[in-house]
């Protein structure tokens, strides 16, 4: 059903964006501020590429349920 696919890739989005704001953000920031970004930048690119990278995950997994 569209509904549990919809539901699954939000839920998927959810738990990407919680691994980025837990494990990788506190590593991710120093670096780009190491190349003169400022944090709103990194962060906002950061959550755009996790995001991204959750909804392509959960699309895959998806594909197959009907």
């Amino acid at each position: 059903m569209k509904v549990r696919k919809t539901l699954f890739r939000i839920v998927a989005l959810g738990i990407f964006l919680a691994i980025y704001d837990m494990f990788i953000r506190p590593f991710y920031l120093p670096i780009i501020h190491s190349l003169g970004f400022h944090d709103s930048w990194a962060s906002i690119f950061g959550l755009v590429s996790f995001a991204l990278l959750g909804y392509t995950f959960a699309w895959f997994v998806t594909r197959g349920i009907p």
